[in-house]
């Protein structure tokens, strides 16, 4: 099951307009995101001064790291546009892992991969 099926079986629809949030740094990790249709930036704010650390859009993921962590929120997710985003809530997803072992294992597999990815991003600028 590819990663964008699974948001869609277990999470719900939800839709922001251009210049909210979706989370703010510190928010408890609670959910992640699939971006369905719209652009998200990840930034955080050092010394009085935006840092955009990605813009993320169509078919991209925000929030992975709650699936493996109980910590708050790493950085800000400001919408660029209107957005529209599939939600998968923490609990949500830990009870379909129970039911679902062989489809949990790809989209885990899929969410080790983002988070590889933007690891080897974030070498790069350190």
């Amino acid at each position: 099951m590819k990663i964008n099926e699974v948001f869609e079986k277990i999470g719900k629809r939800e839709f922001f307009k251009k210049g909210n949030f979706i989370f703010k740094k510190g928010d408890p990790s609670d959910s992640v995101y699939f971006i369905k249709k719209g652009k998200v930036e990840i930034s955080v704010e050092e010394d009085g001064k935006r840092r955009v650390l990605a813009v993320l859009k169509d078919g991209e993921i925000i929030g992975e790291m709650t699936i493996f962590q109980d910590l708050p929120r790493s950085a800000d997710a400001f919408l660029l546009e209107d957005t529209e985003v599939f939600k998968i809530l923490k609990t949500d997803f830990y009870s379909f892992m129970k039911e679902n072992p062989e489809e949990v294992f790809e989209f885990t597999r899929e969410i080790v991969k983002v988070i590889s990815d933007r690891m080897r991003i974030l070498n790069r600028f350190l």
